[in-house]
């Protein structure tokens, strides 16, 4: 019976011979490295990634793992960044459109409410008997599950004028004053109220913003036996 043949091992040992002394591409390194120490700059490992797999085709270098990280991760980066700039853009613009008046933010949950910028209504449950200053425009109103509430407006009328309104009004409608003289002295200094009606208590500050010639009106409405001092 004729003797088996073994199979040649020189093929084998030949490909070892050629993997181990295959040189692994420095620009691949030096992708990888840079993608991580540059990651706020992705278009660097991108490129650097590029050339070396092209580079390491030419020279039969190894290292092909290192440059595809280096593109793959590098491009990760660049759509990370993307989104984070387009995200920066929008705050921006929606944080303008607030300050303009040209956007709202609306939050209500559990009797809580917030609602600021631009289109601002009264929350629900606002007393009707505290007024709203005529052609004002609100920047600011709040609803606690308490049935507190606080409401920001502006007005381009002067502070005397916008005091003396609600010196009258509130009077008018039943409101009892604990601080008159405070109102009497809006041309010296900030008009300041409280008032109080039933179990109600109304805070009232009117202030001059004299940059931009308008006056801001800032109302908290709160029941007496919640309130702390």
């Amino acid at each position: 019976m004729p003797a088996q043949k073994r199979p040649s091992s020189s093929k084998k040992t030949e490909s070892t011979q050629t993997a181990q002394s295959q040189k692994t591409n420095t620009l691949s390194i030096i992708a990888i490295v840079l993608t991580f120490l540059l990651f706020t700059i992705p278009i660097v490992g991108l490129i650097l990634g590029i050339v070396a797999l092209v580079q390491l085709k030419k020279k039969n270098e190894g290292g092909k793992g290192l440059a595809i990280a280096s593109i793959v991760i590098s491009s990760i980066f660049i759509v990370l960044q993307i989104i984070f700039l387009i995200a920066i853009v929008s705050l921006a613009n929606f944080g303008e459109g607030l300050v303009n008046g040209n956007r709202s933010l609306n939050f209500n949950q559990n009797g809580n409410s917030i609602s600021i910028g631009g289109n601002v209504a009264l929350p629900s449950g606002f007393p009707n008997d505290v007024p709203i200053y005529p052609g004002s425009k609100l920047k600011l109103a709040t609803k606690s599950e308490k049935g507190e509430f606080t409401v920001t407006l502006t007005t381009p009328d002067s502070q005397e004028k916008v005091s003396s309104y609600y010196k009258e009004q509130m009077t008018s409608k039943g409101w009892v004053s604990e601080n008159e003289e405070a109102l009497g002295e809006i041309g010296q200094m900030n008009g300041l109220g409280s008032f109080t009606k039933d179990s109600q208590k109304t805070n009232l500050a009117v202030l001059q913003n004299k940059e931009n010639s308008t006056t801001t009106v800032f109302i908290t409405v709160s029941k007496v036996n919640n309130e702390t001092y």
